[in-house]
């Protein structure tokens, strides 16, 4: 009943439109009238009670070309959205430049990153160990320090 339950809901607004065919309009009346769950289904109450006040209202005739006027209007609106966007999007190219320039500028002297402080510890590391090298270098003599260059070389 469940499975039956689901299907007549997909079939609910076009049930009460009365859009269905007579096979399927005779199906949906009688299980609305006779499931229970249906019939106790909140939704559909509400839906039924709006749907019938909709269509104790009188029909408001309109002149034939309201829809043209509809669509020109909303053409209007919708171009001056786009009006809208494309000076918004020219505003901000006219500042990203510059902007993004004077922020580097400004971050390049005021930030002391902590990876460049790292790269500076470790260059001078570095260079504490180079000196050392040479100061052994300049002790041993020139076919030594020829072999800890292959060394060197080799690994």
């Amino acid at each position: 009943m469940k499975d039956n339950c689901k299907y007549f809901e997909t079939l609910f607004l076009n049930y009460i439109n009365n859009s269905l065919n007579e096979e399927d309009q005779f199906f949906c009346n009688n299980h609305f009238k006779t499931c229970e769950k249906c019939k106790n289904n909140l939704e559909f109450q509400e839906i039924k009670s709006v749907w019938r006040k909709l269509d104790s209202y009188a029909e408001i005739p309109v002149s034939n070309n309201f829809m043209v006027k509809l669509q020109r209007e909303l053409v209007l609106i919708e171009e001056k959205n786009r009006i809208f966007w494309f000076k918004l999007d020219s505003f901000i190219n006219l500042f990203r430049v510059p902007v993004t320039a004077v922020l580097i500028i400004v971050f390049s002297f005021t930030t002391d990153l902590p990876y460049a402080k790292a790269e500076k510890k470790s260059f001078q590391i570095n260079a504490q160990k180079f000196e050392r090298q040479i100061k052994e270098y300049s002790k041993k003599s020139l076919s030594d320090a020829l072999k800890d260059v292959k060394n060197i070389i080799k690994k």
